[in-house]
């Protein structure tokens, strides 16, 4: 449980601070998609976010995106993000 007053995504305070995050693995999802009888389309992994997510110490600016961050360390070596995409088969 984390108890965060301030907003990912900008300024402002969060009226409700308080929230639960829940680690799914990528085979869990991937396993989610096909059980449901989806077809996987795409899948990419990405180093950068648009949020600071592990603070100034650990993350900077991204030379490529701007308004994005990557880690200051191994940022070649770990994604932050990815895109699923899957589609209803016809």
């Amino acid at each position: 449980m984390f108890h965060e007053t301030q907003t990912y995504a900008g300024d402002g305070e969060l009226a409700s601070p308080a929230s639960v995050s829940f680690n799914h693995g990528l085979a869990e999802m991937f396993d989610a998609v096909l059980g449901t009888g989806l077809t996987l389309t795409g899948f990419a992994e990405h180093r950068e976010i648009p949020w600071l997510a592990l603070g100034e110490a650990a993350m900077t600016a991204s030379d490529d995106h701007p308004g994005e961050y990557v880690l200051r360390q191994g940022r070649d070596r770990v994604p932050l993000s990815f895109t699923l995409q899957a589609a209803k088969p016809r």
